[in-house]
């Protein structure tokens, strides 16, 4: 279990919290009500009592707010490991009803190591094409150590939510070596050891190479639009 610290705003206010992971579920505490989920845009409170909290919720999840957080994690800079800080902002719009969905979804990433910062040029729908982002403005040589850049993770073809839902495939790393195609992965998909977020690591990291598993190498050689 890790903890991350930040700030959460709403039109009712602004207050820090504190966001505890475990490598796959998310735990807050806002306004004394807890709140948890597996993804940033499915927090839902534990029990009923946001009701009488002030919150917008959409289908039973936290909507209309800004979360923000710092994550600390090692930046491997021309072969020597330093700290590096991703800072995070998410923004959850406003319910629509009429499809289910909100009006926005904006996740924002700056990577600060070594006194430089390293920005996503735009708001993304996805941490895997945030992450990709801020990537790209490192220098060759330069990677953050975490689930997102490792050789054993991949996303499903069918498609992955705002954040989580990477496959770790560590405990089958010889059948995953072979995966190049959509049919490769679906075939040991059944296999793969635990869902992770993209900013969860384990002590069998190992930096992704060209052309790795289904989704290939990270960041990508074309970018996302998402």
């Amino acid at each position: 279990m890790v903890s991350w610290s930040g700030w959460y705003h709403d039109r009712h206010g602004s207050e820090p919290i504190t966001i505890d992971s475990d490598g796959r579920s998310l735990t807050l505490r806002i306004r004394g009500v807890e709140f948890a989920g597996e993804d940033f845009d499915w927090l839902e409170p534990v029990a009923a009592e946001a009701a009488k909290i002030p919150f917008e919720l959409n289908a039973g999840s936290l909507c209309s707010c800004v979360i923000e957080w710092d994550v600390p994690l090692p930046v491997v800079a021309a072969g020597v490991e330093v700290d590096g800080i991703l800072r995070f902002r998410l923004l959850l719009g406003d319910a629509v009803r009429t499809t289910g969905g909100l009006d926005a979804e904006e996740l924002t990433v700056a990577l600060h190591v070594g006194g430089s910062a390293y920005e996503t040029g735009r708001p993304h729908g996805s941490f895997e094409t945030a992450l990709e982002d801020v990537h790209r403005q490192l220098p060759a040589d330069s990677y953050v150590k975490a689930c997102i850049s490792c050789a054993w993770s991949d996303y499903s073809p069918a498609g992955q939510p705002l954040s989580g839902g990477l496959a770790c495939f560590r405990s089958v790393k010889d059948a995953y070596r072979r995966v190049r195609t959509k049919q490769d992965i679906f075939a040991i998909w059944d296999r793969s050891t635990a869902y992770v977020q993209e900013t969860y690591l384990c002590d069998e990291f190992d930096r992704r190479g060209a052309d790795a598993g289904y989704r290939g190498s990270f960041p990508s050689r074309t970018t996302i639009v998402q």
